[in-house]
């Protein structure tokens, strides 16, 4: 390139000017051309990107519902496992409450009995 340069400088600076700018403006033509090249594969890509993104976006809406379904069915479900041996601790701690106070209302009722056979007995001996 270089060397054609040179030769064309024997001529005289116009021609070497008018070969620089012809050479300018064609570099000029082949950047724009590049340059809409490059535009189209930018608009491909970004629409690519956006296709991409949206697909995501579904596939984890719909991931997102699934696993909302599994914490319904079986985490929930577990936890509320969890709650109801919890609750069925305490219904057993109140029914051994009330089977000792049912004991000790049992004892007094057996004591009431006792004391009224004996007063009962009593009479019937002194002939009431």
């Amino acid at each position: 390139m270089w060397a054609f340069l040179t030769s064309l400088l024997q001529y005289g600076t116009a021609p070497a000017l008018l070969v620089v700018a012809g050479l300018i403006v064609w570099l000029s033509k082949k950047i724009d051309k590049n340059g809409e090249g490059d535009a189209a594969r930018s608009k491909e890509l970004q629409k690519a990107i956006a296709d991409l993104s949206a697909s995501t976006e579904a596939r984890f809406a719909e991931q997102a519902a699934q696993i909302a379904d599994i914490q319904r069915d079986y985490l929930l479900r577990k936890d509320h496992y969890k709650d109801i041996g919890g609750w069925r601790t305490d219904l057993n701690q109140m029914r051994s409450d009330l089977g000792a106070e049912l004991r000790g209302v049992r004892e007094e009722i057996s004591t009431i009995n006792t004391n009224l056979i004996h007063t009962v007995l009593k009479g019937v001996q002194n002939g009431s």
